[in-house]
């Protein structure tokens, strides 16, 4: 197995030298933020807006993690090319360690906050073969975050009620993905995910009032205006739901999550929809990706293939890459059709070219080899988004 290079408290070292302080805020009661990210193609998408939501939450909950937001994204994209193609990087900040009197009473914060950040492979098991069935979603008793005690749009590891939804929605159905109301009664979010529903054409979901600004969520909305699909933010009931002709889920991982069912009710005719499917194919033409074939893959060959390629950490930090490939081959480039708001961060000078291993290459869209590209479809050209 891989020890993935990680950045801990200013320094890279293999990921299974990350200790955590049992007396650490963070560990002791929820006192640190944090974000994740994912790669297509080795290149980070929409680091940038992550990393500036990350900077929101810590102005929110005041700590100052000693580090300009040049500096984490260098050291974020430093770790996500020590990983394989398909990459999930996750940064946490906590306030730090302080004695035990001190955290348990809260009344003041350690001097030196405590950062980690470490891009691992990713899993696609769980939701691979959701893209052609959908998810079924549970609406649960415990409540999403009131935004007058804790608001919603800080990303943060107080997440008790998650768990409990989690619990709760399992009882309900052993697939079953939660989907939380607010104290009012109207839809908001998943553990992790934005939700979204269609109804006569027009995506709709909730206010960012009640729910975390997802950037993937962010991104829908962009796609949404360049396929020209009306899209509203506005207060919505589990008779919404339950009603609508479409429904998904959105998040880093998966992007756009069919849903087909709710609280055992079927959603439209029962299958994923249209829309759904429409946003997943600009999604995949943007990123250069077919992102439901690569899920599908790797969720069939397992572990072992994503693990090639994977830049691994011996004694002494002394790496050594393992690719398929040519080792003189280049990241294939990605679609220029895209709209320029949904662009991955392909551009930025901090994320060098660098080989690319076999298996990025078989859902490569550019690949004329490959079984996953989109039967009949041209990735560079925008006639079939809007004839879809």
């Amino acid at each position: 197995m891989a020890d993935y290079v990680a950045y801990f408290n200013g320094d890279f070292v293999p990921f299974s030298q990350v200790k955590i302080d049992p007396m650490d805020r963070g560990f002791l009661v929820g006192d640190c933020v944090f974000d994740v990210a994912r790669t297509f193609n080795g290149k980070s998408f929409r680091m940038r807006e992550h990393v500036d939501r990350l900077y929101r939450s810590l102005k929110y909950v005041r700590i100052d993690p000693g580090l300009t937001r040049t500096s984490w994204s260098g050291s974020a994209r430093r770790s996500s090319r020590a990983t394989s193609t398909c990459g999930r990087t996750s940064g946490t900040i906590s306030s730090g360690s302080s004695s035990p009197g001190a955290a348990a009473a809260g009344r003041t914060r350690p001097a030196r906050p405590r950062s980690a950040i470490c891009t691992r492979q990713m899993g696609f098991v769980r939701y691979a073969n959701l893209y052609d069935t959908g998810a079924h979603g549970v609406v649960v008793r415990t409540r999403s975050f009131n935004p007058d005690a804790l608001d919603p749009k800080v990303k943060n590891f107080s997440r008790m009620n998650f768990n409990l939804a989690e619990l709760e929605a399992s009882d309900v159905d052993p697939e079953g993905w939660p989907i939380l109301l607010d104290s009012r009664g109207n839809l908001t979010e998943g553990v992790g995910y934005n939700l979204f529903l269609v109804a006569d054409g027009v995506i709709k979901t909730a206010g960012d009032r009640s729910v975390l600004q997802g950037v993937s969520r962010g991104t829908v909305f962009d796609l949404a205006k360049e396929l020209g699909i009306p899209i509203s933010e506005e207060d919505l009931q589990p008779y919404d739901l339950y009603t609508a002709d479409e429904a998904f889920f959105t998040s880093t991982s998966p992007c756009v999550l069919p849903v087909t069912r709710v609280d055992r009710r079927p959603i439209g005719d029962g299958k994923p929809g249209p829309t759904v499917q429409r946003l997943l194919q600009a999604w995949s033409e943007t990123v250069g990706v077919d992102i439901v074939a690569q899920a599908k893959y790797y969720a069939r060959e397992g572990d072992a293939r994503v693990e090639q390629g994977v830049l691994t950490v011996e004694a002494g930090l002394r790496s050594s890459v393992r690719l398929a490939a040519d080792p003189d081959a280049r990241p294939l480039a990605p679609s220029t059709s895209g709209s320029r708001a949904c662009s991955s961060d392909t551009t930025d000078p901090a994320s060098p070219s660098r080989p690319l291993d076999r298996a990025s290459a078989l859902w490569s869209p550019s690949s004329p080899s490959s079984s996953w590209t989109s039967s009949g479809r041209s990735w560079s050209s925008r006639a079939w988004r809007r004839s879809a």
